[in-house]
Parts: structure tokens; sequence; C-alpha cells
């Protein structure tokens, strides 16, 4: 299209269109940018689309262009395949290769390369995905910017909105363009996410306005060839409210009957409105022959860019008169000339599918699905049909929908799984599968999330019609987890145990599964930990040679934990890891891992656990599972700050909370908190916590309760010691309830500390004695090591020789930053007594430990401590590896290692540029 032609025709769209060319000249000089173009049907968005395409393609920029369609939204991702099919099967096998490098092979699912999801698949393939279709979209920019053009976007599958909000919030560096257009506020769309992906950082909305009553009379003087009467365009105006394409419609159905705009045109005019297009439209289809008017009606049922043979024989018109019949209709502005065969504008579709009687459109649905299938045609093209068809008890329509609902879980469309097996139980199916039917969609229904009550339904009434053991004891777990994430967590006990107890003729392991299932919620909910734990004892002697004894052992390390041995606890959470066996059997989206991982940190086993969350990262980065990638760096952001590294925890904490699903949880906020705290930045700390919403009505679980230490430790720091008891008074209360004897989050410690500060010597005494008495129970070098450093600190001036015991036994415990704390109060202590040359040796040394763990504000008291103790140590500044920001630290060391920026970003999932930001400070 010449751009003299754009202008002259998108009359009043300057301002749009100055913007369109600007976003694609940016993304052509390799900057990305998103421009979204929102109105109501008819006001112009396509041909801005096009021009932006027009103005891409000049610039050498790579075009991926896609149409939603009202039966597209039933589609997975079938505005992506749009987008990216032909692209990759008109590639060489090298050039596909080379594009699906990396986590773009995430990708392969949703566009029909590789559709066997990957084994262990998590819950939240969506994402995965997300990230693979991202990475390809990168890769795609190696060669030449690219730009992706997206019209009626309304009408895409919530997949594919998902990747483009996905894509949007990452452009920063990526010669791309993404172009949108939608209509706002059109019924039955996923209007939230368009609201997203609008509402993305640096996005350019554009809203086109009507036409003026001068661009009436122009484009009047351009369709009827003679200057427009003032009343005609008035009038004109009036009945089109300025949209475009009805004031196209109404110049076009005056042409055809002879008028001129003259006065006698502006009397017709006053009678015609915008619900005269319909009938303008349907008048034109009246007047061709009737096999025009049947081609129309199955293009129309068979939707966006219909293929001739299909649509010839949805319509029953010879195939060699196809062409005639659609010759025709592009000649009276009915359907776009060339193929596949499409309207010339999505309301030229709606008029004619709008007027088939709801009978007639069902039946030929129900048809257009049969062509399909005899056509060979993708099996999910069907899908659309069959949801629009009337139910007619079809073995084969429940199949096929059952077989699309396990294509769409396998790319993480559980949204589209949901309503495929729903309207598969309306056909209904043969009573021998409907129990199955019942089980799928009740598992889909669990992953939307939001209709969790309906999912245990379904789940109890195909249990209820099971009779196979096997399977019995598959659904009763299936049932126990979606009644645990309602919060039911007694009711997920119960059936659980109602059916192990009375399970007869099931294999081994599943009985096994299902008692391991009762021990990891016995672990997590206080209510059922003596029913489970008495059950767990019975399994003490267990080998851990299957998937399921393995989570029994790690159940069993976790009761340890509660108020038993390091050691015993150690041993246990070992034996559960099988070698590598557990990883792989349950993956890195399973709580059980960090259950193990949780045990050996607490029993300072830090290589251990360490190793076992590298694994489940690595697994996290190969499938792009946020929740694997986020739960395993958490994790690894605590064993950091137990080893008083608190710029690898700061780095681990916030890469975790990059990827993590809106609203932000307090539990991941935990690690963060310390880390901010050790480091002295108390307002960023504070920021951390205020951004979630918590309180005492948080769930007392054994992963949330340190949330309380740590915004305990952040008062304390902020000289606010009554508040900090309130907390740490909170997290005992939480123990008790629980049974948590373990002194591996010290609040007892903490609130010494706060009864010190308030005067009340005697009641931090007392916290100190108790915690020192679960410290040697428990029996690890670091627990032992913090006990004698709070009784050290409470008893005074008489305590320096339990410090000096607390700096010797912490030298020997992976717990660096309590030793250089041990180390900074022994010798502040010791400068108190007036001892102060011997106090500058300690105060030197907890000064370096210090630095070399990040903890930015205990190495400043010492250097204060070491000033008023004579010496002259040197000035405290951070400079080289030290001055780094956690991220940027992260990043350096990853690219020290001899990871390219590409792949760093890959590992970290976040863009190049970011990357590149952080190595370039």
């Amino acid at each position: 299209m010449d751009p003299g032609t754009v202008q002259q025709e998108l009359l009043e769209r300057e301002a749009e269109l100055e913007a369109i060319v600007g976003a694609a000249e940016r993304a052509a000089g390799g900057e990305g940018a998103l421009v979204v173009i929102e109105a109501a049907a008819g006001m112009g968005k396509t041909r801005l689309l096009e021009a932006g395409c027009h103005a891409a393609d000049e610039r050498g920029v790579q075009l991926l262009r896609a149409r939603g369609g009202e039966l597209e939204r039933d589609f997975a991702y079938g505005v992506v395949r749009q987008l990216l099919e032909r692209r990759l099967l008109g590639s060489s096998a090298a050039e596909r290769d080379a594009l699906l490098k990396g986590a773009a092979e995430l990708a392969g699912p949703a566009i029909g390369v590789d559709p066997q999801p990957q084994a262990g698949a998590s819950t939240d393939l969506s994402f995965s995905v997300a990230h693979g279709l991202y990475w390809l979209v990168s890769n795609m920019t190696v060669r030449a910017p690219v730009m992706i053009s997206v019209d009626d976007a309304h009408w895409a599958d919530a997949p594919t909105l998902r990747f483009l909000l996905y894509l949007v919030a990452r452009l920063e560096g990526l010669p791309l363009l993404v172009l949108v257009a939608a209509r706002p506020g059109e019924p039955g769309t996923d209007t939230e996410l368009l609201h997203r992906i609008a509402g993305a950082p640096g996005a350019r909305v554009l809203k086109p306005g009507a036409l003026s009553t001068d661009a009436v009379g122009e484009l009047a003087l351009r369709r009827l060839g003679a200057p427009s009467a003032p009343d005609f365009v008035q009038n004109a105006h009036r009945a089109t409210g300025g949209n475009p394409f009805l004031l196209h419609e109404l110049l076009g159905a005056l042409e055809a009957d002879g008028f001129t705009a003259d006065a006698e045109a502006a009397e017709r005019v006053t009678r015609l409105g915008p619900e005269t297009v319909s009938r303008s439209l349907l008048l034109r289809l009246a007047r061709l022959p009737e096999s025009c008017a049947r081609l129309a009606r199955a293009v129309a049922v068979l939707g966006a860019r219909a293929d001739p043979a299909h649509a010839a024989a949805l319509a029953g018109i010879d195939g060699e008169c196809v062409g005639e019949a659609a010759d025709a209709l592009a000649a009276v502005e009915i359907l776009s000339p060339g193929r596949p065969l499409t309207f010339v504008h999505p309301v030229v579709r709606e008029a004619i599918y709008g007027d088939l009687p709801p009978a007639e459109r069902a039946a030929m649905h129900a048809s257009a699905a049969r062509v399909l299938f005899e056509a060979s045609a993708n099996p999910d093209e069907l899908v659309p049909h069959l949801l629009a068809a009337e139910p007619s008890g079809s073995p084969a329509v429940v199949e096929a929908l059952r077989g699309a609902a396990q294509r769409a879980l396998d790319t993480g469309a559980a949204n589209l799984a949901q309503r495929y097996l729903r309207r598969a139980v309306t056909e209904p199916p043969d009573p021998e599968i409907k129990p199955d039917l019942l089980a799928e969609l009740g598992m889909a229904e669990f992953l939307v999330g939001e209709e969790r009550l309906a999912a245990a339904g379904h789940l109890r009434e195909a249990l209820e019609a099971t009779t196979d053991p096997t399977t019995r004891a598959e659904r009763v777990l299936a049932l126990g987890r979606v009644l645990f994430a309602t919060g039911e967590v007694r009711a997920a006990y119960d059936a659980i145990e109602s059916e192990v107890d009375s399970l007869d003729g099931a294999d081994a392991e599943a009985i096994t599964r299902l008692e391991a299932e009762l021990g990891s919620l016995g672990v997590l909910d206080p209510r059922m930990g003596r029913r489970a734990s008495r059950r767990a004892t019975r399994f003490a002697e267990v080998e851990g040679s299957t998937p399921a004894e393995l989570v029994l052992l790690s159940n069993l390390a976790h009761w340890e934990w509660f108020g038993g041995s390091a050691a015993r606890a150690a041993e246990l959470a070992e034996r559960s890891l099988g070698g590598g066996r557990l990883l792989a059997a349950h993956g890195g989206d399973s709580i059980v891992v960090y259950q193990s991982a949780w045990v050996l940190a607490y029993a300072d086993e830090h290589g251990l656990a360490m190793e076992l969350l590298e694994g489940a990262l690595a697994d996290a980065r190969a499938r792009g599972s946020a929740y694997a990638f986020t739960a395993s760096s958490s994790m690894r952001a605590m064993v950091a700050l137990r080893g008083g590294d608190l710029r690898s925890a700061e780095a681990e904490a916030r890469n975790g909370i990059a990827i993590e699903p809106p609203p932000p949880h307090p539990a991941s906020r935990c690690n963060l908190t310390l880390a901010l705290v050790g480091r002295g930045a108390l307002e960023e700390a504070e920021a951390e916590l205020e951004a979630c919403a918590w309180g005492p009505e948080l769930p007392a679980l054994v992963f949330i309760n340190p949330v309380f230490y740590a915004r305990g430790r952040l008062r304390l720091a902020q000289g606010r010691p009554r508040e900090a008891l309130e907390d740490f008074t909170e997290l005992g209360r939480r123990d008790e309830q629980l049974g948590v004897r373990n002194p591996g989050v010290p609040w007892r410690c903490g609130a010494a500390e706060a009864h010190l500060r308030l005067g009340d010597r005697e009641e931090a005494t007392r916290l100190a004695d108790e915690h020192a008495e679960l410290a040697e129970r428990w029996g690890t070098r670091s627990a032992i090591g913090v006990a004698q450093h709070i009784l050290g600190l409470v008893a005074g001036d008489d305590g320096l020789a339990l410090l000096a015991d607390a700096v010797a036994t912490l030298a020997d415990s992976p717990a660096r930053l309590d030793h250089a704390r041990a180390l900074v109060d022994l010798g502040a202590a010791t400068r108190r007594a007036g001892h102060r040359a011997e106090a500058r040796e300690p105060l030197r040394m907890g000064l370096e430990a210090a630095r070399r763990c990040g903890a930015s504000a205990l190495a400043e008291f010492a250097h204060a401590e070491l000033v008023t103790a004579g010496a002259r140590p040197r000035r405290l500044m951070f400079s080289g590896a030290e001055s780094l920001t956690a991220s940027e630290r992260r990043v350096a060391e990853m690219a020290a290692a001899g990871q390219r920026n590409r792949e760093v970003a890959q590992a970290l999932f976040v863009t190049q540029k970011t990357v590149e930001n952080h190595l370039g400070h």
C-alpha cells in the first residue's frame, strides 16, 4: 500500500498514523514498542493495523500477523499459531532448530512442533509456554526486527492473551513492535487481560474517534462523485455517528439505489441508522444467486480464513462453482478478494451469522465439525463447532472433546479444558466412561482455580462411581488435594484416611502414596498433627525404595524437625532424597522436595540442601515452571541466609519474587526482609512487608510463620522493641499451636533482646534458658552457638565467657553471620568491661566477617566499636564486588562462569536487556 494512499483513505487519523509509524521506526532501530488501538467496531482499527504493517515492512521488519475471531476464543493458542506456525513451517530444519533453541523449546506444545508435554509437567504450564513463546520471538529478532500484529484481539483465546501480556512486559531492548487492536468492553471477552496489556509499561493507547462532518462530506464526494448537500452531510453524520464503516455501508446502499448526496438523499438518510447495516447486507446477499447465500452462511459458520473446499462442502455446492460464488460475494463487498475466504469486516460476518435461526446455526456447526473431520483438519479446529452444536449423545463427540481438553492442559490452557469437558458431560457420555470424564473435569476445574468447590463435587461423584481400587486411590488423592486447596484440611484428611483404611485390592504403592499424603497434611496443619504422627510411626523403618516411600521418609524427617534431634532428622531427610530419585519422581513443583531441603538446612547440612535445590532450580528452568523457580529460589535464599551470605540471600529472594504471581505473599518476603535488615536497608525492608496484606489472620503453617520473626527483627533494628516483642510472641504462639520445639527460627532470642531493651532482664533470661535447652536437644553447632550468644547477652557483665564460647562454637558451624555477630558482641562487651586492647581483635575479626557476609549494619557497628576501643580501622567503604546490588552480583557471577547474556537471561527469567544493564554497572 502506498503511504499517500494510506493518508488519503484514512481521514482524520494523522495522529494515530504518526504514533504507529514512530513505533515501527523504534522497533527497526532496536527498541521495543507497544501500541494498542481501542475503538468500537467499524472505527478503522484494521486499516490502522495495515498502515502499521506497511510502515514496518518498508523498514525491513519481519511481519507476524493474526486476527481473532469469535470461534478463536475456544481454540487454545489459535491466534499464536496464526502468528508463528507459517514462519516455523516455512523454515529449514536448521533454522527451526535455531529458533527453538534454549528456553524457546518450551513453546513447542503451543505451536504443534512438540505436542507432547514434558515428563513431570507442572500445573503452571501456561507460564512455561508463555516463557517459551517469548524466547521464540526473541530468537526471531536476532535475524531482523519483528512486528506482531493482532487484530480483533478481543476475540483472541485467553492463552494467547496471557502470552501477549508476558511479552509486552519484557519489550525493553528487544527490536519488536507489538500492535494490538481490540473493541473495548466487548461482551464475552477477557477484558481484564486486555486491560492489563493496554496498561503495560510504555504502552501507547490510541482511541480513534468519530469522523467529523467535514470527513463525512469528503467520503461522500469520493463515493458518490458529487459535492454533498449540507443537510445530507449532517443527517449522514447523525445516522452513522461518524463511524467510518457504517458510513461506507450507507453510501454504498445509496450508490446501489442510484442516489446522490442531494436533498432527497438527505431525507432518506434520516430514516437510516446503524441497525440498517444488517438489512442492507442481507438485501445485497438476497440479490445474488442462492449458491452465493449458502457460501456466505457457510463461511460465517466456519469462521475466519475458511478453506474454499471446506466452505463448499458445508454449503453443499459444487467445488468448481465455489470460486464464482466467492468472486460474486467479493464484488458486492461481502467477502474479501483472494483465498482463504474472509469477510471484508467482522460486522459483515456478525450480520450474516446472526441472521441464521439458532437451530439451523447449531446444525451447521455440527456439519462443519464433520466436514473438518473428514478433511483430516487439525482436531482442535473441530472443537469450537462441537461446542456450538446441540448435544446428541455421540461417543465420538465426547472423545473428541476429551482429547482436546488433554491437549489444552498440556499447554496450560486449563480454562479451555474445563469448557470442553463441561460440554462433553452434557453430550452425555456413556455411563461406563462418565466417572473418568467427571474426574478429568474436576481436575481441570481445580487447575483453573476459580471453582474448586465444583471441582470437589465432580471428584466426589467420580469417586463414588469408581470400583477399581487403584483408580479409587488415585481419585481420593486428587479429591484430598482439591479440598486442601479450598481450606478444608480436615475434610481432606478424613476423605483420604477413610479410603486408605477401607481400600482393599489396590497396589501397595497406591496405599503408600495415600499414607504419605496423610503425613504431608499432618505436617502442614496442626489439627491433624497428632493423628498423622501416630500413623507416621508405623513407617519408621521404611526403606525408601519407591517414590511414595521417599515421601514418607521426608514426612518422618519433618516430624523429627518439630522437636527431635538434628542428627536423626538429617539422616531421614538424606534418605528421602534417594540419590536423586525424590526430585526425579516428584519434580520441582512438589512441596516434599522443599520439605526435605528445609530439614537439611536447619540441620546444618547446607551442602546437601543446596545440591537438592540446585536440581530443583535446573528442573524449573528446563520446564519453565514459575512455581518451582519461585520455590527453589526462596528456599535457596533461606539456606544462604542461614549461612550468613546476605548478598546471595537477597539475590535469590528477589529472583523468586520477580516472577511470583500477584498478590505478593508475606512468606516470600521473609528471607528478603531479613537480608535487607542485615545490610541496614530498613526502609526497603519495610516497603517489602507493606506490599503484602498480612497479620494474625495468616494461616498457622510452618513455612509461613517465620515472617513474624522477620518483622520482629526489623522492628528491633528500627528501635521499636515493644512492637518487635508482639511479633516474636505471635510466632511463639503459633509454634505452640503447631507443636514446634525446634530452635531454628530463634524467636525466643529476639524476644529476649526486646525484653532487655525494655528493662526486663528476668524474662529475657527465662527465654534465653528455654532456647538453650531446645538448642541442646536439637544438637547443631549453629543452634548451640546462637544459644550461647543470647545467654551471654542477657548475662550482661558476667557474659564474656559465654560470648567467647559462642564464638568458638559458631566458628565450627556454617552460620557465618551469627559467628560475626558473636565476635562483634564479644569485642563490644570486652571494651565495655574496660579491656580496650583485648577488644580490638574480636572486633577486627567481626568487622571483616560482617563485610564478607554483606552485613553492612553489623560492619558499621563493629567499625564504631573499634574506634571507641582506640583502634584506627580503615575507612568503611564498599567497592568492587561489595558495591554491587544483589541482582548485579548474581548476574556477574553467572557471566564469570562462562554463560552468555542470553543464557543468563533465560536462567533467571529476565530479559537480555536487564542482564546487559546489570553487567554495565
